[in-house]
């Protein structure tokens, strides 16, 4: 694959007295020195972030120098110095600029502090005389991409030369870029030549004398990266096909400037010929092709999206006429990808373990807008009255704008901003940790961020005209945080609307309009640095019980300090977790939020009902606590017969010491006619089981009976079960020996196998089988996407009888598996078989046997486009 990487100008920022980090990967650097936000008075920008070696510095002041200056000329006297050390010159460009331009490059992968001796440009506090930030150079890397080969000459198989870029990650001069790579083929060292691009930064080579031999042949490609100060070495074997093999090499989409296909071949084709219906795309598109040498690039009639399939048959013939052995099929995409911004991961809260590390995923996007607000710790409560941790509701009534800058997406390995690339922030590098405080980090991009090829290039901006465009907008954004509003105007301050004019309205998913860009496109996520993981439960009794645990060991935490509050922010409770990291506490009123502190850390949990988390997946049934008393009733067995006893226990927990000792505890048996039948009362127990015999009468009602323990103002009830049963007393087995029955094997036959429970064989009885057909899903476990039931046609249940007579000296009956059906079925059915066995004295046992059915021979499945899943339908292009 090809990397694209643009070289991005120093940039100049609007000053917040922060720096940032910008990486693609955690490589530790040495911290940068953080200004004081005091010298906004006086400085309004400087260079930040990470530059590249042969980058000039800039300092911009926040009013005019008042004494004259000669522009462009070196400045003498010691205004500004370097650490590590920087020889070079100080210019004013401006009435307001400074920019030192290093004598030679810088030392790549290096943190440099700059001090700026402010006092000798203007009167100033003794704490602002010297201004000092600091800045990162980009640590020299390279990658190499090797495209493929071509013929020297198009009538001729055998020579070749092969194609390839190396990308470096800053600027460097050719001629050390040459000395990078080597190639050879056996003991043959093959010549290699160069292209530099004017960014220097963009290399392409190219390897001659490649030669193609009877037998598949290799090209070992070699580099060292040394020449340019960069540890590391590598190689790749490129594979030459043997002369004898023609066929695809691949096929790859190129985007821009004008879409088209490139397919490589092994061999140069034969100009002579006609590609139409030899190469098509499967959505059946008009092509055009070209051939050059090997390669044929392919043109649709109309620009592409989406996926699709690009067949390449075997008529195709290269120049000695010989045709491709066998047909390709390549699955291409056609997608451009947008500029566009994502987050990694989930949740608000970020243990100390992962240090304060923001991740995220950018395309086609060369930098981005940073904006972080400070919710202060003395707000968190009410922020968290209208919001969960994660919310964004009034936040100008409870939080600031504490940073706000442009970041270049640079990286210390070369990058290809065409697809989705990972960086991430560094926190810690961004602002000052206020403990307790959550922080919301937003990221936005504007379109002369964007890396996204647009027809007649994209628009070029001079410096001036982006710094006065910054300065601007960080005016604009830290003077809303300041301006009062009334409740009506300021409630709903953080929602977001857009309002497009027509044309607007057509190209808001245009990447190359201004309507494409707009905060919309933001993405933002809250960030709580704490390692207190917290748990609450709570019961209708006003008791709490927490836990509290470190979320980077997963230890039980002792001394954590727990303040519930209700809704208006004020305390109703606190408590101390003790050394299990546990804390019961009951509250007076009806608790909203918990805070729990311990040192620096902090942790916020709101106990209303609806931050509870959601048990529908969890079997959480049981019976409510009453009044303080738990209570279970229950018996020997799940079903009585009339005249049988029932041994009743009922057990009660009273934790609170409720119920006084020997308070009666009352048992009342009301039969199914609502009629009191028995009323028990006990006094004493043991241990708090309470136990209770009552004898049923032989002609006692059957049906469920309900049990009603009442102790004090509490009732516990049970209903208990009084039927007459009759056991079977035979053991039905039936057996098809088969797992589905089909219309299309009438000879299954089913065998009916009866015996006395007591093992003996159930001779000579009589006994039936009928059948009920109903509906089922018909499903094929080698077509698991495919539907097969017809949704139009509707089965009702049907009832058959398939056996009427008697078993035989084994007790054993054989009958046919043939089932009639009246109506077209929707697809499977299923078979439920009743069986029945008599004794001799008329009674019965009753046993169920299902089994599937097919009613046809053959089923035809469809196979259903997924469709848009979040409009539950099927789109098209019309």
């Amino acid at each position: 694959m090809m990397f694209q990487l643009r070289r991005f100008p120093t940039r100049f920022v609007v000053f917040t007295g922060m720096i940032l980090l910008l990486a693609s990967c955690h490589k530790k650097k040495e911290s940068i020195v953080v200004p004081d936000a005091g010298f906004r008075e006086y400085i309004v920008g400087y260079t930040s972030g990470v530059i590249s070696v042969e980058s000039a510095i800039r300092i911009r002041l926040a009013e005019d120098y008042p004494q004259p200056v000669v522009l462009n000329e070196a400045i003498n006297g010691n205004i500004i110095s370097f650490s590590p050390s920087i020889k070079g010159d100080l210019y004013w460009r401006d009435t307001r600029t400074l920019e030192f331009v290093p004598e030679k490059p810088m030392k790549g992968g290096t943190t440099y502090t700059c001090t700026l001796n402010l006092s000798r440009l203007f009167s100033v506090p003794k704490e602002f005389e010297k201004f000092t930030f600091g800045f990162q150079t980009i640590e020299q890397n390279f990658s190499v991409a090797v495209e493929g080969y071509q013929p020297v000459s198009n009538n001729d198989l055998v020579w070749n030369r092969i194609r390839g870029t190396l990308l470096t990650a800053d600027v460097i001069e050719g001629s050390s870029v040459e000395k990078v790579l080597s190639a050879t083929q056996g003991k043959r060292k093959l010549p290699v030549t160069w292209e530099h691009e004017s960014g220097r930064t963009k290399h392409y080579f190219t390897i001659d004398s490649v030669k193609r031999e009877e037998a598949q042949a290799t090209v070992v490609i070699a580099w060292d990266g040394t020449p340019i100060g960069v540890d590391s070495k590598g190689k790749e074997e490129f594979v030459l096909p043997a002369l004898s093999d023609f066929k695809v090499l691949g096929a790859k989409v190129i985007q821009q400037p004008s879409q088209y296909i490139q397919v490589r071949f092994s061999d140069p084709l034969s100009r002579n010929q006609n590609l139409d219906g030899l190469i098509r795309l499967s959505n059946g598109v008009s092509l055009t092709f070209t051939i050059e040498g090997n390669i044929v690039n392919v043109y649709p009639a109309v620009r592409q999206s989406g996926s699709a399939t690009l067949s390449i048959e075997q008529g195709i013939r290269n120049i000695m006429n010989y045709k491709l052995s066998k047909t390709e099929a390549i699955s291409l995409a056609f997608e451009e990808l947008k500029p566009a911004l994502r987050l990694t991961g989930k949740g608000v809260i970020l243990p100390s373990s992962q240090g304060l590390i923001f991740p995220f995923e950018a395309v086609n996007l060369k930098a981005v807008d940073v904006r972080i607000v400070r919710i202060f710790e003395n707000n968190i409560a009410q922020f968290l009255q209208v919001n969960q941790l994660d919310g964004t509701s009034q936040m100008k009534r409870v939080g600031r704008l504490v940073f706000r800058r442009e970041i270049p997406l640079t990286s210390s390995t070369p990058v290809d901003y065409g697809v989705w690339n990972t960086f991430s922030l560094d926190l810690s590098q961004l602002i000052k940790q206020e403990p307790g405080a959550i922080y919301r980090v937003e990221l936005g991009f504007r379109k002369k961020h964007s890396t996204y090829p647009c027809a007649g290039g994209n628009e070029v901006r001079n410096e001036e005209e982006e710094e006065a465009e910054d300065e601007m907008l960080g005016e604009q954004e830290y003077s809303y945080w300041d301006a009062w509003e009334g409740y009506e105007s300021g409630y709903y301050d953080d929602e977001e609307y857009y309002y497009y004019n027509d044309e607007e309205r057509r190209n808001r998913n245009d990447p190359c309009s201004d309507a494409y860009y707009h905060e919309g496109r933001r993405v933002a996520r809250n960030i709580l640095a704490s390692d207190l993981g917290i748990i609450a439960k709570g019961g209708s009794d006003k008791w709490m019980t927490f836990a509290v645990t470190d979320l980077k060991t997963t230890e039980p935490l002792s001394g954590v300090t727990l303040e519930v509050y209700n809704y208006q922010k004020q305390r109703i409770a606190s408590t101390t977790t003790n050394s299990d990291g546990l804390a019961k506490v009951q509250t007076d009123g009806v608790p909203f939020l918990l805070i729990a502190r311990s040192g620096d850390q902090r942790g916020y949990l709101r106990l209303d009902e609806g931050s509870s988390l959601s048990l529908s997946t969890f079997d959480v049934s049981g019976a409510p606590v009453q009044k303080g008393l738990k209570g279970f009733i229950y018996g020997e067995r799940g079903v009585w017969r009339p005249g049988d006893t029932l041994f009743l226990t009922f057990i009660m927990e009273d934790k609170a010491g409720l119920i006084p000792e020997n308070h009666p505890v009352i048992l009342e048996l009301i039969n199914p006619m609502g009629q009191l039948v028995k009323k028990m009362v006990r006094s004493k127990g043991m241990n708090g089981f309470y136990q209770f015999t009552i004898p049923t009468s032989a002609d006692a009602p059957t049906g469920n009976y309900t049990a009603n323990i009442k102790i004090g103002g509490t009732v516990f009830s049970k209903v208990l079960k009084i039927e007459t049963v009759k056991p079977n007393r035979l053991k039905i087995l039936l057996d098809f020996g088969t797992d589905r029955l089909s219309v299309a094997r009438p000879d299954i036959k089913g065998t009916m196998k009866v015996t006395w429970l007591h093992g003996a064989v159930a001779r000579n009885l009589k006994a039936n089988i009928r059948a009920t057909l109903s509906t089922m899903n018909t499903s094929f476990e080698k077509y698991p996407e495919y539907v097969f039931d017809d949704p139009v046609r509707r089965f009702e249940a049907e009832e058959r009888s398939i056996f009427e007579g008697s078993l035989n000296e084994n007790g054993e009956a054989t009958f046919s598996s043939a089932i009639r059906i009246d109506d077209a079925a929707p697809g499977m059915l299923s078979a439920a078989f009743l069986t029945r066995g008599f004794e001799e004295g008329g009674d019965f046992s009753i046993d169920r046997f299902t089994i599937p059915y097919a009613p046809y021979r053959t089923f035809v499945g469809i196979r259903v486009p997924k469709g848009d899943k979040a409009r539950n339908m099927l789109l098209t292009d019309t």
